[in-house]
């Protein structure tokens, strides 16, 4: 293709060096050029662009270097209430366990204070966890270790209860005669 054109070029060479552009031409092309290039809001926009690239930049930085959202007053109050709710439901519920456990104390003394000396290492382990959350100002790790102590509590009082419980089948089964205790 670029044969022909040549080709073409040679062959008509003389009608093109004929027809000349008129005087001013090239002046008028360069005039409307410059006058495109300095248009009524073109420095605006470029000045638009250049902010919206910085600001852009610097809220992906900023973005980058923030762990964690700020809590508001109304955040931190809805997760101590949510803690609070937490722990009275498990307070609740630890001392029915303790309660059905108590049942139990009379005929198995010193299992009953084996199990209570468990449940009081885990109340020590849950004041201390309590001091440090008011310390920390609401620390989430903190938190999480607190309702995993409340919950081991629970689970601690059910496998006492069960405990005592496949006792008591056992020294039925076997008419009273078994000395586990």
């Amino acid at each position: 293709m670029r044969d022909s054109l040549e080709k073409f070029v040679q062959e008509h060479r003389e009608e093109f060096d004929r027809h000349e552009p008129p005087g001013g031409l090239w002046k008028r092309v360069e005039k409307r050029l410059h006058h495109k290039q300095r248009g009524k809001y073109g420095i605006y926009y470029r000045i638009a662009a250049s902010l919206f690239i910085i600001i852009g930049a610097a809220i992906l930085v900023m973005q980058r270097h923030v762990k964690k959202p700020i809590e508001t007053p109304a955040d931190t109050i809805a997760v101590a209430t949510e803690i609070k709710e937490a722990q009275a439901y498990y307070a609740s519920v630890v001392e029915t366990k303790r309660a059905e456990l108590k049942q139990f104390g009379n005929d198995y003394p010193d299992l009953f204070r084996d199990f209570n000396g468990e449940l009081d290492t885990l109340n020590v382990a849950f004041a201390n966890l309590e001091t440090e959350y008011r310390v920390t100002n609401g620390n989430e790790a903190v938190m999480q270790a607190l309702m995993q102590n409340m919950q081991l509590q629970v689970e601690l009082l059910n496998r006492q209860i069960q405990i005592i419980q496949d006792i008591r089948k056992h020294k039925n089964k076997t008419g009273g005669n078994s000395s586990l205790m």
